[in-house]
């Protein structure tokens, strides 16, 4: 098994590793409130000379990593310089005041690491200690929650034996990030100050009252205000269990020890979550600095990967077309809209024999059915114009210039791609303005039209009565429904359909001939109308497709990877080394606490 001195040497080096990021280890970190002893009980647990002046002693977190030596001398160091015992509380100090300037606190920590003969293998973080004024409380507070609250911290709080526990903020504070109390070492300082028994008492009672390893200790760092000497602390705490500031530094290592133990299998998670995300993140970038064909496939790609779909708005289109295609948004119904049409258009030609009549009505009525279907058709052409408009993802990783060359060479392409479908469509409806073909589909449609008109249909519903498919019986008085046989119904719809277009033709045979030519114009609009309308769906989803589909994938294909100005953003190459580091970093983290076993 990896002793404890090893663990913490490998924990040491996982520390110094992360320079890119940063990773939460195992530490015990010292909370108190201002001049409650926290700093010279740190200094005597550590053998560093904390600055002790007035007013906030540490302003900025004070990091110290304690080696355990068998001979001296003892070494000090604060990054790569070596101090003298003697120059480190200046040091200290001048790295605090250039870190603080202005403000209060700050957050940046001064690491120091000692190494010697009498010292523990500990890491202690030394805190700010609470003032209770409004001037930097609050930032004050919030560095303690910041350090206290993760659960690799080991909380030594240091209250002062003679203070009441319900004014003790630093109490509050450790019981809030830890309500279980399972990783917070309660210190109660001064405690030779008291100003009667009774007062002794209530605090002797608060460290018997405690159990287990976590239980509270009684240290006293100033004898009568003298330098700290062992004997003399002992002398004030006779007959006081877990007491003084030797039994505590034995006691350290061991809790610190288990916090380790408890904590190692999230911080190897914790490595491995950085160390795939920095995966992720260069599989992105890519290890080296692309190159301008790179650059442009990669780009490429993900523009490929973008959703464009005109599906539904060119199904809703032949929709509305299908729909309103020859009756517009009239409140009438096809049935009466053509008729009515034909009747406001009908104008007598004198010049053209009777038989011959009703040419310049067909063409007229052809040209407002055109103008019913336009808006249909910009209502499309607007949506697809909306859809290229927003279709270029957020172009990240490369350089202003190049964005702005994709940009606008995507702009002139959707500025030539409209063009042409709006052209294309005009072209369509121009092209159904004008009767233009002649088959058996259209043929049929006219004699549809021409020999079972709306009025027949409506006149053949009017006759279908109860007695049509069932006739009725009495008996006992009472009459019933019964259903006639498949034959006689037949017989009985065949005798309605005859009658009414019997009654149809006769009536066409009554009128005049002006009449007789607008039901045959009526139903020679009808059935255009119908084979134009699937002529118009297939022309507009052909232009679409062969427009707009092409067009893209022409863009993207061809147009896209000869666009000059492909470099990457400077962001872009940050980001990369920045990565390229915290991967680095992390795979060397994890062989190192692959090490503790």
């Amino acid at each position: 098994m990896t002793s404890f001195s090893d663990k913490l040497t490998i924990l040491e080096r996982v520390r110094s590793t992360c320079k890119s990021t940063q990773l939460t280890l195992p530490q015990i970190v010292v909370i108190g409130d201002q001049s409650s002893g926290k700093s010279s009980l740190l200094s005597e647990l550590s053998g560093i000379p904390f600055p002790e002046a007035a007013k906030i002693c540490t302003k900025c977190p004070i990091v110290v990593h304690t080696s355990k030596a068998t001979v001296g001398p003892n070494i000090y160091t604060i990054g790569e310089t070596t101090f003298k015992h003697s120059e480190l509380t200046k040091e200290i100090t001048l790295r605090q005041q250039k870190m603080v300037k202005d403000t209060k606190i700050s957050t940046t920590p001064i690491t120091i690491h000692a190494k010697g003969v009498g010292m523990e293998d500990l890491v202690l973080v030394d805190l700010p200690g609470i003032i209770h004024t409004n001037g930097g409380k609050d930032d004050v507070l919030q560095l303690i929650k910041q350090f206290i609250k993760p659960e690799q911290s080991l909380i030594l709080t240091i209250t002062e034996a003679t203070r009441d526990e319900e004014t003790a903020l630093a109490l509050q504070l450790a019981e809030d990030a830890d309500p279980s109390g399972e990783r917070t070492l309660r210190i109660l300082s001064k405690f030779d100050k008291f100003d009667s028994q009774a007062k002794r008492a209530e605090a002797i009672s608060i460290i018997q009252e405690g159990s287990g390893e976590l239980r509270p200790h009684a240290v006293i760092c100033r004898p009568n205000g003298n330098k700290y000497e062992s004997s003399s602390e002992l002398l004030h705490l006779n007959g006081v269990e877990h007491q003084g500031i030797q039994t505590l530094k034995g006691r350290l290592p061991t809790l610190l020890s288990k916090r380790i133990d408890v904590n190692l299998p999230e911080l190897k998670r914790q490595v491995r979550e950085k160390l795939q995300n920095a995966n992720e993140r260069i599989s992105e970038l890519g290890k080296n600095e692309l190159n301008t064909g790179q650059i442009l496939i990669r780009l490429q790609k993900v523009i490929n990967d973008v959703d464009f779909d005109l599906c539904g708005f060119t199904r809703t289109a032949a929709a509305t077309l299908r729909k309103h295609g020859m009756y517009g948004k009239s409140k009438k119904t096809n049935s009466t809209f053509v008729e009515d049409m034909v009747e406001d258009l009908y104008r007598h030609d004198l010049f053209t024999p009777p038989f011959f009549q009703g040419k310049e009505t067909f063409n007229k009525c052809l040209q407002q059915i055109v103008e019913i279907w336009t808006p249909i058709l910009q209502m499309l052409t607007k949506n697809i114009h909306k859809t290229l408009k927003e279709f270029l993802p957020e172009l990240t990783g490369i350089s202003r210039v190049l964005k702005s060359n994709i940009t606008d060479s995507w702009e002139t392409h959707c500025r030539t791609m409209m063009n042409e479908l709006e052209a294309r469509m005009t072209a369509a409806l121009k092209k159904e303005t004008k009767h233009s073909t002649m088959n058996h589909y259209l043929t049929a449609k006219y004699e549809n039209y021409f020999q079972y008109p709306s009025n027949v249909k409506q006149t053949i519903l009017s006759a279908v009565k109860k007695d049509t498919f069932a006739f009725s019986v009495e008996k006992n008085n009472e009459r019933k429904w019964k259903p006639r046989d498949l034959d006689s119904q037949k017989a009985f719809l065949s005798r309605i359909i005859d009658d009414a277009l019997e009654s149809y033709g006769s009536l066409f045979d009554k009128s005049n001939l002006e009449e007789q030519r607008k039901v045959m114009i009526v139903a020679t609009v009808k059935a255009n109308t119908t084979v134009s309308l699937k002529t118009l769906t297939d022309n507009m989803m052909a232009a679409v497709n062969e427009v707009i589909y092409d067009g893209k994938e022409h863009w993207i294909n061809t147009i896209l990877l000869f666009i000059e100005g492909a470099s990457e953003d400077e962001f872009t190459k940050s980001e990369r080394k920045k990565y390229l580091k915290i991967q680095k970093e992390m795979e060397e983290c994890a062989t190192l606490l692959n090490g503790i076993k």
